[in-house]
C-alpha cells in the first residue's frame, strides 16, 4: 500500500498512518539507508522517524524539564545564579568594547533580576 510513498507524501500523512506506513516499508527496505533511499530523503531522517513512530521514542526534549531542574537547584540554595557573563579583556578599541557590551546587553531579559558589575577605564599611552 506504501510501496511508492515519498518523504514529502510521508509527511502528509496522519500522525496514526505514519507508524503503519513505516512498518510496512521496514519490511521491504530493513536498513535506514534503504529505506531513506527509497523515501528519497536523508539517511537521518529516515532513522528518526523509525525512532520516532516504530520504536516509540520520544524525540526532543519534554516541555517544562529544564524548569524543573531549576527548580530543584533553586530549593537547595536561596540564591542561584542561571546566567552568568563575564567581559575580560586588556586593551578594546572603543567600537570593540562597544560591541560586547551591547551584545552582553542585548541578551538580558527584561522580566528578570541580575547583579551587575562593570568597570571600565579608559587607557592612555605611557
Amino acid at each position: 500500500m506504501y510501496e511508492n510513498l515519498t518523504g514529502e507524501q510521508f509527511k502528509e500523512l496522519p500522525e496514526e498512518q505514519k507508524k503503519e506506513a513505516l512498518v510496512e516499508l521496514t519490511k521491504h527496505y530493513p536498513t535506514i539507508k534503504e529505506l531513506a533511499e527509497h523515501l528519497r530523503v536523508k539517511g537521518n531522517v529516515a532513522g528518526i522517524w523509525v525512532a520516532k513512530y516504530v520504536l516509540g521514542h520520544q524525540m526532543g526534549r519534554q516541555k517544562g524539564q529544564v524548569t524543573d531542574q531549576l527548580n530543584e537547584v533553586s530549593e537547595k540554595e536561596s540564591i542561584s545564579s542561571i546566567f552568568s557573563t563575564n567581559l575580560e579583556s586588556q586593551q578594546l578599541a572603543g567600537n570593540e568594547a562597544k560591541e560586547r557590551i551591547m551584545g552582553i546587553g542585548s541578551s538580558l531579559l527584561d522580566d528578570k533580576k541580575y547583579a551587575v558589575s562593570l568597570i571600565v577605564n579608559e587607557l592612555q599611552p605611557v
